[in-house]
């Protein structure tokens, strides 16, 4: 492939991404006009169309999308050669991240600025947001999720630390309303519920159980519940990530800490096989993996 062809994959990624000529011409350094030119020599070298155009939106045509995710694959090995023949270097290039809206918040905001700072060549997009992306269609080279360990054909899942969860509640509540002693005491007790997760698995060496649980106040929303336990309303499930400060401060007490809850997630870096090598992706899940302390930055520090 011509190093003509390379830059203008690398152009035809950007303005997938962001969505504009414009934006991405400013992103790789050429002007508006030029741009223009070169998609137009991609799309007959392809010999596909590969945005709809208008006077003020651009966007994938199907084959586009499609070419897209070959573009990235191609573009990625050419990033791994390249480093190859000159022995490394300094990542740089554009990346996109994606977390939930409170994890992202609470321990990544720092994590990628500090990176960005070390890493002058990188251009990232922190996209903090509580709705899933999808790694193709969201144009996302790493995303941070929290979820169940699950093995996927399509992505690599890399480890970055314990996801855990345990009961807790204000010690208000607990001088008032008792301890539970037993999985099945979490019945007379006023329990705070996210969503529909009102079936709580707690488990020990010798026995599980699993308890439906209720109480008067519901939400979907994680940071609401949290503040309703704060608030001494009930026992709630809590992840150390989240409510680590208020656990270590003591503005929130374990309860049934002999018990662990079943199943835990854990907390994964998620990207695309053909960027296994990356020098941009690998930099910054090593950079993240290595300043990310969760939990015992947030317990025990």
């Amino acid at each position: 492939m011509r190093f003509d062809s390379i830059r203008d994959l690398q152009l035809f990624a950007r303005i997938y991404e962001q969505g504009s000529i414009s934006a991405a011409a400013a992103i790789v350094g050429v002007t508006p006009a030029v741009a223009s030119k070169r998609l137009k020599r991609l799309e007959r070298e392809v010999g596909e169309t590969l945005f709809h155009r208008s006077t003020r939106n651009i966007s994938p045509t199907g084959m586009g999308s499609v070419f897209y995710k070959h573009a990235m694959s191609i573009l990625a090995l050419a990033e791994n050669a390249e480093a190859e023949w000159t022995g490394g270097g300094e990542p740089a290039g554009h990346l996109r991240v994606t977390a939930s809206v409170g994890f992202g918040r609470m321990h990544l905001g720092t994590i990628l600025s500090d990176f960005v700072k070390r890493y002058e060549q990188i251009r990232l997009d922190a996209v903090f947001t509580d709705r899933m992306l999808d790694m193709v269609e969201d144009s996302v080279d790493l995303a941070i999720r929290i979820c169940l360990p699950m093995a996927h054909p399509n992505l690599i899942m890399r480890r970055l630390c314990s996801g855990e969860r345990l009961l807790c509640a204000s010690p208000r509540y607990l001088e008032t309303h008792g301890y539970p002693a037993a999985p099945r005491d979490l019945k007379r007790h006023n329990c705070v519920v996210l969503g529909n997760y009102d079936i709580w698995k707690l488990e020990n060496a010798t026995k599980t159980e699993s308890v439906r649980v209720a109480g008067n106040y519901h939400s979907n929303d994680g940071e609401a519940v949290l503040d309703a336990i704060r608030n001494d309303v009930g026992i709630g499930v809590v992840a150390l990530w989240h409510a680590g400060r208020d656990i270590r401060a003591g503005k929130l007490l374990p309860v049934l800490g002999e018990f662990a809850l079943s199943p835990q997630p854990e907390v994964f870096a998620v990207y695309h096989p053909a960027q296994r090598h990356v020098p941009r992706i690998h930099a910054l899940i090593e950079f993240i993996e290595d300043k990310l302390k969760v939990p015992s930055d947030s317990i025990n520090a």
